[in-house]
């Protein structure tokens, strides 16, 4: 549906394996600008790179919200993940 939640269907034959599920998922914009930016290079091949140098290129990314650590990797892309379990 388009708020979200189950959708359930039959399938009334047998179908062998691998089976594909194909399906869109509306308000992600990971192609947004904002998203896209959002990534520190020098820090992905490992370099030193002071904090105020992540904050600029991996804004709102670089700490963890939840102690305020550095995020290795920083960055929105290295820290968005889809889990559709």
């Amino acid at each position: 549906t388009s708020s979200g939640g189950l959708v359930s269907f039959d399938i009334d034959e047998d179908i062998e394996a691998p089976i594909f599920v194909y399906y869109e998922i509306t308000g992600i914009y990971q192609n947004h600008r904002r998203y896209v930016k959002s990534v520190n290079p020098a820090q992905l091949l490992g370099e030193q790179v002071d904090r105020s140098a992540l904050e600029d290129s991996c804004d709102p990314a670089f700490t963890s919200p939840s102690n305020g650590r550095i995020l290795y990797p920083c960055g929105l892309g290295a820290n968005a993940y889809f889990n559709d379990t």
